[in-house]
């Protein structure tokens, strides 16, 4: 059972995440060109991701998560991206915690997949916020 298996609305929750990814690259004035550079992918991948074409991964979010200089849910969940992007622990995180809370959301979201636990959009969001917050209590 994968992510698919988790959200609800999965294919809805992944255009979004590739409608997001495509609009802050551009609010960056970042080309497909230079993106696919910086994140070391064929700028045909980067452009069929942002279009939903292809499936977005971890190595693409973290990419543009690097590049951007965004939070990695600042993909995810674009109305709290846009409306309190200063208020996000994730934004608090150093590169190697950055580098640990991908990997614990991977895991966790495992995890999920392998229960039968199916997660909406908002409920994800929580799930990613309460992982940045308590790795920022382990400091």
């Amino acid at each position: 059972m994968g992510l698919k298996d988790v959200f609800a609305d999965f294919e809805g929750f992944e255009a979004d995440v590739a409608e997001e990814l495509r609009s802050q690259r551009r609010r960056a004035n970042i080309s497909l060109k230079d993106m696919a550079e910086k994140i070391g992918l064929h700028s045909n991948t980067i452009a069929k991701c942002e279009r939903h074409e292809f499936g977005i991964g971890l190595e693409i979010l973290f990419g543009y998560s690097k590049v951007l200089g965004r939070p990695l849910v600042s993909f995810i969940n674009r109305n709290e991206s846009v409306e309190k992007a200063d208020g996000n622990p994730v934004a608090e995180l150093t590169e190697e915690e950055m580098v640990r809370y991908s990997q614990i959301l991977q895991n966790l979201f495992g995890v999920f997949g392998e229960q039968g636990i199916k997660l909406s959009g908002g409920r994800s969001f929580d799930a990613t916020r309460l992982v940045a917050m308590a790795i920022l209590e382990q400091r």
